[in-house]
Formats: C-alpha cells, sequence, structure tokens
C-alpha cells in the first residue's frame, strides 16, 4: 500500500479533517466533502467517489448521489481515503503532545489505563469543553496496585494523608478506601492490577497481587 497508506492515515478521520478547516467553519454552518472514497466501517464494500455533509460540525448525510445544500465551505478530497477515527482500549498518555499524536495517527477515542495526577481526567474534560485536536479520553487515573508508591510515588503526592498505604495495600477496606478517592475525581473506570502481569520473564499471570 505504501504511498496510499499514508495519505489513508493523513485524513483517515472526519473530525481530524473538519478540525483541520475549524476556521472557516466558525462562520459555516454547512461542511461538503466530495469526491472520497469512503470506509465506513459498517459497509464490507468501498464507497467511491462519495460525498459527505456535515452541519453544525455532525455527518448529515453520505452518499454518492447527494443533494448539497448551499455551504460556505466544500472541501474536495481529490480520492483520499476517509475512515472513522479508531478507538485505542489501552493506552497511557503523558501529555498533551502525546495526546495530540493519537489523533494524528487515528484515533478519535482513547481509554486511558493509568497516568499521574489525573492528567488524563484533565484531557477528558479539555475535549468536551471543544478541543478537538486531542482524542475523547477515557480515564481511569491511577492503577490500583498492591504498591501504590512504585514509579515516583505520585500517588501520595495527591494523597499524602494516604501515607498508611506506603506499605502497600491489604484487603477489601485498603481497596475500597482507593476506590473512593479515584471516584472522588470522577474517573471513567477503574484499573486494578489484580494478577501479576503476563508478557514479561519476571511475571506469573495466575499469580496474584492483592491479599486480606
Amino acid at each position: 500500500m505504501g504511498k496510499r497508506f499514508i495519505q489513508l492515515l493523513a485524513l483517515t478521520l472526519f473530525a481530524v479533517l473538519i478540525d483541520a478547516t475549524a476556521e472557516a467553519q466558525n462562520s459555516a454552518t454547512v461542511l461538503i466533502l466530495t469526491h472520497a472514497n469512503l470506509i465506513d466501517g459498517v459497509s464490507p464494500d468501498v464507497l467511491h467517489d462519495a460525498t459527505i455533509i456535515v452541519r453544525d460540525g455532525r455527518i448529515e448525510s453520505v452518499g454518492k448521489n447527494v443533494t448539497a445544500p448551499t455551504a460556505v465551505q466544500v472541501i474536495d478530497i481529490k480520492g483520499r481515503w476517509l475512515l472513522p477515527g479508531f478507538v485505542d482500549a489501552h493506552i497511557h498518555l503523558g501529555d498533551m503532545a502525546a495526546a495530540r499524536h493519537a489523533v494524528q495517527f487515528g484515533a478519535t477515542t482513547v481509554r486511558v489505563l493509568g497516568g499521574s495526577h489525573f492528567i488524563d481526567v484533565g484531557m477528558r474534560e479539555l475535549h468536551r469543553t471543544g478541543l478537538t485536536d486531542i482524542p475523547e479520553v477515557i480515564a481511569a487515573g491511577y492503577q490500583i496496585r498492591p504498591d501504590l508508591s512504585q514509579g515516583n510515588g505520585d500517588f501520595f503526592l495527591d494523597f499524602p494523608r494516604m501515607n498508611q498505604f506506603m506499605s502497600g495495600l491489604r484487603g477489601s477496606d485498603n481497596l475500597r478506601s482507593v476506590v473512593r478517592l479515584l471516584a472522588e475525581h470522577h474517573v471513567d473506570l477503574i484499573k486494578i492490577l489484580a494478577t501479576e502481569r503476563a508478557g514479561t520473564p519476571q511475571t506469573d499471570p495466575p499469580q496474584t497481587n492483592l491479599h486480606r
């Protein structure tokens, strides 16, 4: 595929293309994309020479024989490829640059399964307030593991009053306490490292981490 695949990635999302014309959309209610090769993720076939109508930032219609309304902005895709944004179900984002790279590589929704200082929650809220060059984020906040000091110990910088857990989590009451802290920061899901990870020679996946 080579060069063609790079072209596909360059225009892999409707959202990225729309964002690239954000200045025009500020004054336009209708944006029309013409002569696109479209993979919609539903049909097994490619829709060639498609026209996509976007009204007020939402896709209104897609087809080959679409009656196009009057639009302030018309973009000729010239045979390049469009497809829905990808979903990355396991990612870690350390800064805004990484979030922007995720969008550039086609991921419009990401599930962040661990990070420091609730950066993923902050990114989620920025996206919801209209920042379109970063993805929609499903945020887990901190991973819950027996040793919350692992790494830089950032958990205890955010929650110094929880220093009794520096020696490790033990039992369901400890676990509930940490889950409540994360819930107070409005995470979307809880990630618990209940067993050792797979994929490394030093770990044994059936081995449980959390004990009474």
